[in-house]
């Protein structure tokens, strides 16, 4: 991928971009979107912010990415599929460039169950935060972060799936499935 894709000058190494950006926090430089249709998009993946360790979005922009390392985030965390319609391919690409821990782990409603639940909860544990965690539409994302916080405070992985179906999140299939597989 071209350099200029993504608003990075020729000859600078992906590493000194990272320490270039955080630089440029401080002076208040962060780059701002010059793009109207980016613009459209940032208000259906508006990044939001759970704790200091997490924050949540739907598909985030090349911009968003880069608002994110001004914003001190040190990893990403993509639930989509790539055979998603929309899966953004240069996504890792991107965020590795800006210095960014990057992991994809594919959730949907459909294959959401207990154990790829853990699988997700290991991988927030182990990757330097703060974290953005994003899928589609934010929902997922959603779901999967307060989760994370409820069984950071000590609910099961039950419990924390009862919380997120009560808030209209997750449906109870997808609780019922969870169950399925921790007894199996």
């Amino acid at each position: 991928m071209p350099d200029e894709f993504l608003g990075i000058e020729p000859g600078i190494e992906p590493t000194q971009y990272h320490d270039i950006a955080l630089s440029m926090t401080s002076q208040h430089e962060c780059p701002v979107m010059t793009n109207l249709q980016e613009a459209a998009m940032l208000s259906s993946s508006t990044i939001r912010r759970i704790n200091d360790d997490l924050a949540i979005a739907g598909q985030v922009t090349s911009t968003q990415l880069k608002e994110a390392v001004c914003e001190g985030y040190h990893s990403v965390l993509n639930l989509r599929s790539p055979d998603e319609l929309g899966f953004p391919d240069t996504e890792q690409q991107e965020a590795e460039l800006l210095g960014l821990n990057y992991q994809n782990i594919p959730v949907n409603a459909e294959t959401l169950d207990r154990a790829l639940t853990l699988r997700v909860l290991r991988q927030i544990d182990v990757l330097e935060k703060p974290i953005l965690i994003h899928c589609g539409n934010a929902v997922i994302a959603a779901a999967i972060a307060l989760m994370h916080v409820a069984v950071s405070q000590g609910l099961t992985i039950e419990q924390a799936f009862q919380q997120v179906e009560a808030m209209g999140l997750l449906h109870q299939s997808v609780r019922e499935r969870s169950r399925e597989v921790s007894s199996n």
